[in-house]
């Protein structure tokens, strides 16, 4: 069974206004990582979410991927979004893709619904 990406992207941004405190460095790095359920017969490199939709409306084997610059989030991975300086707030934009995703080689059309947790440290 071949897994297969749509062409279809809905284009979307995360907007972040970060606040530097005090670090003994000076600086603190600020770090993303991307968690959810993921699809069936997928990998964490993939990063394809399950349809959480049930019942007769819910679409079957279809899923959703969210990319950067083209490339799928991989779950857990630790994405170093900027460095704050010691007392410095900043602005952040983060532009993301998602796109709809076949996992399965049987599908259905219908709803889909998938959750991504989206982690911000600073380190």
């Amino acid at each position: 069974m071949a897994l297969a990406p749509r062409r279809e992207v809905k284009i979307f941004n995360i907007q972040l206004q970060c606040s530097g405190g005090v670090s003994e460095s000076g600086y603190a790095n600020i770090h993303t990582t991307f968690s959810g359920n993921l699809a069936t017969s997928t990998t964490a490199a993939q990063g394809v979410l399950i349809n959480e939709k049930s019942g007769n409306a819910a679409a079957k084997g279809i899923g959703v991927q969210v990319l950067k610059d083209g490339t799928p989030l991989e779950f857990s991975k630790k994405y170093n979004i900027g460095t704050l300086q010691t007392q410095e707030t900043r602005y952040i934009t983060l532009p993301y893709r998602a796109r709809f995703y076949q996992y399965a080689s049987t599908t259905s059309t219908g709803e889909v619904e998938s959750h991504m947790i989206f982690n911000l440290t600073y380190d």
